[in-house]
């Protein structure tokens, strides 16, 4: 397989240096296909071909079982506040040594209002994002001994993968693409891990 794909980037490669004026990639998501065709001489055809991603799947929702919701309304936490939760893909490697290395996510949760950050969670990029934010939340709420009024999340995926979770323990969920308080934790994550934001 390895050697049919150098071979087709051979035939782009001396397509465009034998025509000037062919150019492979002048249309948005559209490239070059080789095809081999034996009753055609030099035994290649090269066909223009749109590809588009397909969309992303739906984010997994996220349910506790009855004993953890009966355990967290048991502790009759105080509401107060508001929380934004945010999930961060790093370029982070992580897997022990002679092993494939994965990529690590940061699951973050921070108090809308004072910008504290509480502890984040480390994750592998496997992990679905909806559980990972829902972890990071359990321990921020078990934490700071409160449950917030309100949750923030930056997109309607997570909004809707959490929705039944937090529906549950009563506190109102909105999805917004800005969240000033994570935003300026995730500044602060990335430098200390020596990534750019």
């Amino acid at each position: 397989m390895l050697a049919e794909c150098i071979r087709a980037v051979v035939v782009v490669c001396t397509a465009v240096a034998h025509r000037k004026k062919v150019n492979f990639w002048n249309e948005v998501e559209t490239y070059p296909m080789v095809r081999w065709a034996e009753e055609t001489e030099p035994g290649y055809q090269i066909n223009l071909t749109k590809v588009t991603l397909p969309p992303d799947p739906p984010i997994p929702p996220v349910y506790l079982d009855e004993t953890a919701l009966r355990r967290l309304r048991d502790k009759d936490y105080s509401v107060r506040g508001k929380m934004e939760l945010d999930y961060i893909f790093s370029g982070l490697p992580i897997g022990k040594k002679n092993e494939r290395k994965s990529c690590a996510s940061i699951a973050l949760a921070v108090d809308a209002d004072t910008a504290i950050a509480y502890a984040p969670e480390v994750i592998g990029s496997n992990v679905p994002c909806g559980d990972a934010l829902s972890r990071v939340f359990l321990k921020a709420t078990q934490s700071s001994h409160a449950l917030p009024t309100e949750v923030r999340v930056r997109s309607h995926k997570l909004k809707d993968s959490l929705d039944q979770l937090m529906r549950s323990l009563g506190v109102k969920l909105k999805a917004t693409s800005r969240l000033a308080a994570a935003d300026q934790a995730r500044v602060h994550l990335l430098e200390f891990f020596g990534e750019d934001s």
